[in-house]
């Protein structure tokens, strides 16, 4: 039976003079980490922090993502989760912006059997996956569990 394992990344700060930093973000992993502790009973030992100090450069981004890759198992239920500005389907990190179709595809990667994708920015809803189904209503998450990845955007395009 696999775990549930987690990579959470709060942007706070902006190389950027026109992009305003937003302290709460370093705030948001910290609370999501404690939520996925006592709330889903989640090893700390399998979340992954990114953005602790607030800046978070596209090297670590996708060195983070290449070893959350390595770590997750086929039974494993992976979580990403992001915190930070977003714009028109793509992500702000500190230095550099990164398409929120490209995360969708190097999490698609991860060889877990349930994948979710948390978005907490403004304007993640542009994105496409392959293959992807609409969820009704009256299905329940036992229906959906092992059948790929859910997004969950804050708002949309």
């Amino acid at each position: 039976m696999g775990t549930v394992k987690a990579t959470l990344v709060g942007v706070s700060n902006y190389n950027d003079s026109k992009t305003p930093n937003l302290e709460a973000c370093k705030n948001d992993i910290v609370a999501v980490k404690d939520a996925l502790i006592k709330g889903l009973c989640v090893s700390p030992g399998n979340i992954r922090t990114l953005g602790d100090s607030g800046t978070v450069s596209l090297k670590e981004f996708v060195n983070e993502l290449e070893v959350a890759s390595m770590l997750v198992e086929s039974d494993d239920t992976y979580i990403f989760y992001f915190s930070g500005h977003g714009n028109n389907g793509i992500l702000a990190l500190s230095e550099n912006i990164v398409s929120v179709q490209a995360v969708i595809e190097l999490v698609n990667k991860i060889k877990a059997k349930n994948k979710i994708i948390i978005l907490d920015c403004c304007y993640s809803g542009k994105f496409y996956v392959s293959g992807a189904k609409q969820m009704k209503l009256e299905e329940t998450i036992t229906t959906f569990a092992g059948n790929g990845t859910v997004v969950l955007a804050s708002s949309s395009s």
